[in-house]
């Protein structure tokens, strides 16, 4: 008998130390599993918690159980699905990202108003995010693209005529509630679009004072390095065209430094100063000075919305890899086209073409 019991008892030992072996590693990979599911558990609800600060709508009164009771806090007791008493759990137990923090807590007292009142709305978080300045900068942007591409498709009526470059101003001057509102308008976007790009400058400083090491990347352009450049100098040239233009002031000839009201070519209407637009662009591009640094403004306008343009589309989330051809093919035409219509006026001046 002992013959056919042997081999028995030796396949039973061997079958329970497998069956053992097998639920050791099940319980090691439902120990992993539980650890990864609690981690994963854990950073989304931090980027739950990041997302829903941004939204104006902070989900830091749902804390979250996770692990055993601690001698800590003690402890608390949560009922169960099926209405039950479960055993203590604490709060936050694994490490991670920051924990999620109740309305109350000192957490909150960093998203409250910095004069002591309330806690800012969602506009004022969204405002001081980073990510809210560059949409602001990208909408600014793109209004005033649209207004310097419609500026220069009103000037180029000059190769028209002259009656026909009048008949255009005074059709601007008529409606001066809309001229105006317009002007506004620009001027907030302008402020907006300055104000959000300083801002971005000064906070990247502030971020690492010592600078990065400079290493010129494949991807990167002569423009969008030139940015913090190019957009102070197109600002002092925006100051410039308005003294020269809108308002009705230059500096006569290049060896007078006094600044002097052009009047040589305007006209008085009805008790007030009338300046032709055909004349006063003429008379203001004949100076071969004056027509030089509208060129080279210009020349800097274009390097500034190559790059400006296509980063727009990027920052309002209107990229994709299948488009990002077609989106940087339309800013740079786009550029080249402002660059070269705008350029085209003075030019044209200088040689007779115009006013000759």
């Amino acid at each position: 008998m002992r013959w056919l019991i042997a081999p028995w008892v030796t396949c039973s030992s061997r079958a329970a130390a497998e069956k053992l072996d097998s639920r050791a590693a099940v319980s090691k990979v439902s120990s992993a599993s539980r650890e990864g599911s609690m981690a994963s558990h854990q950073s989304c609800s931090w980027v739950i918690e990041q997302l829903s600060l941004v939204a104006g709508n902070p989900l830091c009164h749902v804390r979250r159980r996770v692990g055993p009771a601690g001698p800590a806090d003690g402890g608390s007791r949560f009922k169960s699905a099926h209405g039950g008493v479960g055993p203590p759990r604490r709060w936050n137990s694994l490490p991670g990202p920051p924990r999620c923090h109740s309305r109350a807590s000192p957490a909150s007292a960093s998203r409250a108003d910095p004069d002591g009142g309330e806690e800012m709305s969602w506009f004022s978080r969204f405002l001081k995010s980073t990510i809210g300045l560059k949409i602001v900068m990208a909408l600014s942007g793109l209004v005033l693209f649209g207004f310097v591409t419609g500026h220069m498709i009103g000037n180029l009526q000059i190769y028209l005529g002259e009656s026909t470059l009048d008949h255009y101003g005074e059709m601007l001057k008529g409606e001066m509630l809309l001229l105006w509102m317009v002007r506004l308008t620009l001027l907030f976007m302008l402020v907006a679009h300055v104000w959000s790009a300083v801002t971005l400058v000064l906070r990247a400083r502030a971020a690492r004072p010592k600078g990065y090491r400079r290493y010129t990347s494949r991807a990167s352009t002569y423009a969008s390095r030139t940015m913090r450049i190019s957009g102070p100098i197109i600002l002092l040239f925006i100051i410039y065209h308005l003294l020269h233009y809108t308002i009705g002031f230059q500096s006569v000839g290049m060896g007078d430094s006094a600044v002097t009201t052009t009047i040589e070519h305007c006209r008085m209407v009805a008790g007030s100063l009338d300046c032709p637009v055909y004349d006063n662009v003429v008379k203001g591009f004949s100076q071969p000075l004056i027509a030089g640094i509208y060129i080279v403004a210009m020349l800097l306008l274009g390097m500034h919305l190559g790059h400006g343009v296509y980063s727009m589309f990027r920052t309002l989330g209107l990229s994709n890899p299948r488009f990002d051809k077609l989106a940087r093919a339309f800013a740079t035409g786009m550029a080249v086209i402002i660059v070269l219509g705008n350029c085209s006026i003075p030019l044209a001046v200088l040689t007779g073409l115009v006013g000759g």
